[in-house]
Order: C-alpha cells, then structure tokens, then sequence
C-alpha cells in the first residue's frame, strides 16, 4: 500500500464505495492542523488530494450521509471549532459550511442514523462536555434537544447498530471510563449497558450485524471484546499483534466474508490488520508509513 503525501495525527477516517477519505489532522502535537484531504483509491492502490477543507482541523469527526462527508468540530492551536462543513462527493463544487454546532467539540463521538447526525460529548476548550445535539440536513438545523450522556467525557467514539448509537469507554480530565451507553434516537433515551473490562480511553469501536467490537485503548493494550447486543455479554475474541489507541476502524465486505480493518495509531507508521469474525483471528494486511491518530 502506497505511503500518504502527509504525516498525519488527529485525523478524521470515513470510506464511501472503493475510497478511503483521511480529513484533516495535522504533522504533530504541537503544530497547527491540515485542512488537506486525501484519498485513497483501494483498487489502483494510489492516494490522491482530494478538495481542502475551508478550516484547519484536527481532532475532527467524521459522519458521512449518502455521498456527503461531514467534517465536525476539532481544534486547530488555540481555536475550538464548533463550525461544520460539508463535502458532496458527486459534486465539482468544493467544501462547504453548514450551520453550526451549539457548541465547540473536539475527540467527540458522531454517527449518522436515518439521514441524521448525532454528536455526543467531547472538549469544548473550556470543560468536558456531557451535552449532545442532532443535525437534521434537510433543513441545515442543530437541535440540542438530544438528551445528554451519563458524564462529562470525551477521547471516544461512535457507532451505530440498528439504528441506535453506541459510545465506549472515554476521558473526563482525570478518569478513564469503562462505561457503554447506547442512544435510541426514536425514545431520546440513553441506556447505560454491562461495561467493557477496564476502564480506558481511546477505545476503537465497530459493529458487524448485531455484534459491537471494542478494540484496543489506553492503557495500552492489544485487547478485543465484542458484545452481543441480543443478550447482553461482552466476550473476548482474538487480541490484536500489537496494543493500540486511537484506532480508526472501518467495515468492508467482500463476496464471501466481512471484515474488520483497525488502522494502528502512531506517528510514523500505518499497520492496517484485519479481524476474520468467522474464523476468530488478526492477520497483517498492509504497513506504510506517514499517518497517525485517526477519528471515526
């Protein structure tokens, strides 16, 4: 697999079709963010720069709606974004914004359900938020009537399993968590579920059919449960070669087979392994250098 133009920390990861979209991020801790965006093309195995963001942006998320990426809050220095704008695949026009956020958010949880995005917790600069709002792109309108998280945290991510969201784990200023909550859009009601084994921050999650997979976290480790929505019970699957953080995780199906693929989040180097379900085990798929931290 081809090495990115960039070093990237931070960044936000979406895929759409046979592309892998990495959104913003920046060189490293203690410098300014990208607005850049590149583009991998799985088949040619080429990345490409795709349009830049109107705003520099790192610790940003991600959501994407149809053939729409949204590129979410963040931070870039000492500016907290609360600012929103979006990006038409299909379309010759280039990013552009969309109403705001109530609040500035940055390493917050979004996930996208049934043509709306919802966005929980994260930093605003000032505190560790609790609140969450919704977006409803038809009428370009956030409501922060969504009801809030148990805790102020952040440092986590989102998924979603039929049609409700779910958060892992997170970071208040102090404390890791091992709490799993789980949001239905329909009710306005968060569920506090049987949490994950330890307490950590920086979890990665993904979900196959009914099954929600956390992977990895700080403490640093290579640790991977999986919990079954139909009854409850967390249980673990094959560890990952290597302890991770910050994971960016993607789903992609092939004829026969559905797969997990976990992107290792360091400076230096990009390990893309990947978790066979029906047969339990990782294997090392592809290594590359130049990416980093990735927000999903």
């Amino acid at each position: 697999m081809t090495s990115m133009q960039d070093g990237r920390l931070d960044l936000g990861i979406c895929i759409i079709g046979n592309n892998i979209y990495a959104v913003g991020g920046g060189p490293s801790k203690c410098c300014s963010g990208y607005s850049t965006v590149e583009i991998y093309n799985i088949p040619s195995n080429n990345w490409s720069y795709g349009p830049n963001m109107n705003t520099q942006r790192r610790e940003v998320s991600v959501s994407v709606i149809d053939d729409v990426i949204y590129a979410l809050g963040g931070f870039n220095e000492s500016t907290y974004h609360k600012s929103v704008e979006k990006f038409n695949i299909t379309s010759i026009i280039n990013w552009i914004f969309i109403s705001n956020m109530s609040i500035p958010r940055r390493y917050f949880g979004s996930a996208s359900i049934n043509g709306i995005i919802y966005v929980a917790g994260g930093y605003s600069g000032t505190g560790y938020l609790s609140s969450c709002e919704f977006y409803n792109p038809q009428i370009d309108f956030w409501n922060s009537s969504m009801a809030n998280i148990s805790s102020i945290r952040a440092y986590f991510s989102a998924t979603v399993i039929s049609g409700e969201m779910y958060i892992v784990g997170g970071w208040n200023g102090s404390s890791a968590f091992d709490i799993v909550e789980r949001y239905n859009p329909i009710m306005n009601i968060w569920t506090i579920l049987p949490p994950i084994s330890s307490a950590r921050t920086g979890v990665g999650i993904s979900s196959i059919n009914e099954f929600l997979y956390a992977c990895g976290g700080i403490p640093y480790t290579n640790i991977v449960e999986v919990f079954n929505i139909s009854n409850s019970i967390w249980s673990n699957v094959a560890s990952m070669p290597t302890a991770r953080a910050y994971l960016g995780i993607s789903i992609y199906k092939e004829p026969e087979v559905t797969k997990i693929s976990v992107t290792e989040t360091v400076i230096k180097y990009l390990k893309i392994i990947i978790y066979f379900p029906h047969k339990t085990f990782f294997s090392l798929f592809r290594k590359y250098q130049k990416i980093g931290r990735a927000h999903v």
